[in-house]
């Protein structure tokens, strides 16, 4: 794998639109009252202060892909045939992973505890989107600084625990990342913790 970047300053736009739909509001269907809705947006603000958001991401070189499987350069294997599909005449491949922090995931359990269910909700469905929209910036970056070289990255991107990819190559971008850097653990379960934590990986192919 190539070095590795770590990010400490990502730059994001709050998705308040986005995390009023994870709550279930949709425009034109649900009514919301305006006090109502600055309410929320205050509560968002607050639980992307909590937040401490580092990332990691970097290139690594795919050496074989068959149907079953995608094999990097140094041995590791994503097992998955969807994502074999996925990355199918993929050179290299962008891994990244976000995490939020603990102090967001105390946030939450302190409003649960306190019986601040929609309190915790908001806190929740905030630094769910927040931290998605987190490890897009860093995905944008880098595909911005690999076209310089020839390099374009796929727009889509594919994360463990999404279709055939098990949750056990959370292992694999754990070890290549780097994580426990962040303190990030990962469990025998293969769930990172902080909660709010994600990983993804997308495509490289070369221009020639």
């Amino acid at each position: 794998m190539q070095e590795i970047i770590q990010f400490q300053h990502i730059h994001i736009e709050l998705p308040f639109e986005r995390i009023l739909r994870r709550l279930g509001y949709r425009s034109g269907t649900t009514m919301l009252a305006d006090s109502n809705k600055k309410e929320i947006e205050k509560k968002v603000c607050d639980a992307f202060d909590a937040m401490d958001l580092q990332g990691r991401a970097g290139v690594v070189s795919i050496e074989h892909i068959n149907d079953e499987q995608v094999v990097l350069d140094d041995g590791s294997i994503f097992k998955s045939r969807k994502l074999a599909a996925f990355l199918y005449g993929s050179e290299k491949a962008v891994i990244a992973g976000v995490s939020a922090g603990k102090n967001i995931m105390e946030v939450i359990q302190t409003a649960v505890k306190n019986n601040n269910v929609s309190d915790a909700a908001i806190f929740d469905a905030a630094a769910s989107e927040i931290v998605d929209d987190a490890l897009g910036w860093i995905l944008d970056n880098l595909r911005i600084q690999l076209r310089s070289q020839g390099e374009i990255v796929n727009t889509r991107r594919y994360s463990a625990g999404y279709g055939d990819f098990q949750l056990s190559n959370q292992a694999v971008f754990y070890s290549l990342l780097k994580l426990d850097e962040l303190g990030v653990v990962l469990t025998p379960a293969f769930i990172l913790l902080p909660e709010k934590t994600v990983t993804a990986l997308a495509g490289i192919i070369t221009l020639r």
